[in-house]
C-alpha cells in the first residue's frame, strides 16, 4: 500500500476495523487481529500523516511515561517527530521498549523508575532540560500508572515557568468503540495541551513582576502584554504603561516618559480603570509627582532654562541613578560618563546662579588669564599649555566657581579634591567611550561619588 493516498488509507483501516470487529464476536484472538490487521495500518497513518491538535509541530525531545499499552506511546512518538527520545517505564514495563523501536524505527533512551516515584520523574525531567535548554520538549502522559502520568504533567507544568519551550501532550481518540474495548483506529490523536500558565497568565505576571523588580522594565511590559492578551483584563494596560514611562525614563526619552506618565493618571482617573487603582504599584500620589519630575526634566531639556532647579536636579539624579545601575553591572565606562555628565550639569547650574555664561567667549580676558593660571598650577603644566573649547568643560566649570569663592562649591571642593578630580578626567578621557582605549576602574568611580 506504498502509494495509497490519506483517503484512501482512511477507508482500508475503516473497513479493516469492521472487519476487525466480527472475527473478534467470532472468537478470534483480538490482540492478535490488532496487531496483525490493524496496527500496520495506523503505524503508516502516522508514519506519513499523525494527527496532532491544534497544529502539528516537530519537537527536538520527547519524554514518555509507558504503561502496558504501548501502542499510546507509539502514537505520541510518532506525533512529536522528536529526534531525542526518553521512556519513562516501570521494570514491568520495560519489555515494551524494543517493539516500540521496531514500529518507530527510532532508537530511545530507557529510564526506569517506580511506577509511584513521582520524586524521581520531577529529577529526570529537570535533568533532561537542563542537558537542552534551547530545545522543544514534549511531555507525552498517556501511558503509565496514573502517579507517573500525574507526575510528569506537574513537572511540565510546573518547569514551564523556567523553560518555555516545554508542552505536554497526550494521546486521545474522537470514538472508544465498546464492542471490542478499544478507541477506534483512525480516531486516535495528539493534543498539546494548553498550560494553566497559558490560560491563566500567571507565570507571565509572575515573571513581569520579577523584572520590573529587577528593573528591567522592558522585560516586564513584555510579560504584562502577554498577561493581557491571554486574559483580556485591561488592568495588565495599566502595568504596560508604567513600564514603558520608567523603560523611556531611563532610556532618557525624558518626553515620551513624559507624555505616558500622563496616559497613565488619566487611566487611573476614569471609570475604566478606577478598579485596579488599589495596586502598590499603582500609588497614584506618587506616580503624580513622577510625572512633575517628569515634567520639569522634560522642560528643562526643552528650554535649557538652568533656573529650573527642579529640573536640573531631577536629571542629575536621574544620571546618577544610571550611573550607579550600571556599575552594578560592572558597565564602568558607561557608570564613568553619567556620573561625570551629572556634576557638569549641576556646576553649569551654580554658573547660571552666580549670573555668569559657561560659554568661553564670555570670560573676560583678566577672568580667562585667572582661570588659566589655576588650572596651570592644578594640572602642573605651563600656562601656555592651557587651551578652551566653545564651552567650559568640568574641571574649567569647577575651577571658575572657586575663583568665584562660591560658598556651595567651597563646602564641597577644595584644592585637593579638584586635583584628584583632574587626574581622574584624565583617566575618563583615555576611555574607550571618549578618545582612548581604557576603561575606568571601580575605584576611580567611586572616588567620585565621594
Amino acid at each position: 500500500m506504498e502509494n495509497t493516498t490519506s483517503k484512501e488509507l482512511e477507508s482500508v483501516l475503516e473497513a479493516k476495523w469492521e472487519e476487525y470487529k466480527q472475527k473478534v464476536k467470532q472468537g478470534g484472538d483480538a490482540q492478535k487481529i490488532y496487531q496483525e490487521e490493524i496496527w500496520p495500518l495506523l503505524l503508516q497513518v502516522w508514519k506519513e500523516k499523525p494527527k496532532v491538535i491544534p497544529t502539528p509541530k516537530k519537537f527536538d525531545v520527547s519524554i514518555h511515561t509507558l504503561g502496558t499499552s504501548p501502542e499510546a506511546t507509539t502514537f505520541a512518538i510518532l506525533g512529536t517527530q522528536a529526534d531525542e527520545i526518553y521512556i519513562l517505564h516501570t521494570e514491568e514495563t520495560k519489555k515494551f521498549i524494543s517493539k516500540i523501536e521496531t514500529d518507530t524505527g527510532k532508537k530511545v533512551y530507557p529510564i526506569e523508575i517506580g511506577k509511584s516515584d513521582v520524586a524521581s520523574i520531577y529529577k529526570q525531567v529537570i535533568k533532561i532540560l537542563e542537558k537542552h535548554p534551547e530545545k522543544s520538549i514534549a511531555l507525552d502522559i498517556t501511558s503509565g500508572t496514573k502517579a507517573m502520568s500525574a507526575g510528569l504533567s506537574a513537572a511540565g507544568f510546573f518547569f514551564r515557568r523556567f523553560f518555555e519551550t516545554i508542552r505536554v501532550v497526550y494521546v486521545d481518540n474522537d470514538l472508544y468503540d465498546l464492542e471490542v474495548r478499544r478507541p477506534k483506529a483512525g480516531t486516535e490523536k495528539l493534543i498539546i495541551l494548553p498550560s494553566p500558565h497559558e490560560v491563566l497568565a500567571d507565570v507571565d505576571v509572575l515573571l513581569a513582576l520579577e523584572n520590573y523588580k529587577r528593573k528591567d522594565y522592558i522585560s516586564a511590559h513584555k510579560y504584562f502584554l502577554k498577561a493581557r492578551e491571554k486574559t483580556g483584563n485591561q488592568k495588565f494596560q495599566l502595568f504596560e504603561d508604567l513600564c514603558l514611562m520608567y523603560g523611556f525614563w531611563f532610556n532618557l526619552n525624558i518626553k515620551d516618559a513624559y507624555k505616558k506618565s500622563q496616559q497613565i493618571l488619566e487611566k487611573m482617573n476614569s471609570e475604566s480603570y478606577s478598579m485596579y487603582t488599589t495596586n502598590e504599584l499603582l500609588d497614584y500620589g506618587y506616580l503624580e509627582k513622577q510625572s512633575q519630575i517628569l515634567k520639569a526634566i522634560d522642560n528643562f531639556t526643552e528650554t535649557e532654562d538652568f533656573g529650573n532647579i527642579v529640573g536640573v536636579i531631577a536629571l542629575a539624579e536621574t544620571l546618577l541613578y544610571l550611573s550607579s545601575e550600571s556599575l552594578q553591572k560592572k558597565q564602568l565606562a558607561l557608570s564613568a560618563l553619567y556620573v561625570y555628565r551629572a556634576l557638569e550639569l549641576l556646576l553649569q547650574q551654580r554658573m547660571k546662579h552666580m549670573g555668569k555664561n559657561f560659554e568661553t567667549a564670555s570670560l573676560l580676558p583678566e577672568e580667562k588669564e585667572n582661570l588659566k593660571q589655576k588650572l596651570a598650577m592644578i594640572l602642573g603644566e605651563d600656562e601656555e599649555d592651557i587651551t578652551f573649547k566653545t564651552k567650559l568643560g568640568l574641571l574649567e566649570l569647577l575651577t571658575y566657581l572657586l575663583i568665584l569663592q562660591d560658598e556651595l562649591i567651597k563646602r564641597i571642593f577644595n584644592e585637593d579634591t579638584v586635583k584628584k578630580l583632574a587626574r581622574n578626567l584624565k583617566t575618563r578621557n583615555a576611555s574607550l567611550l571618549i578618545h582612548g582605549l581604557k576603561s575606568p576602574s571601580e575605584n576611580e568611580i567611586e572616588k567620585l561619588y565621594e
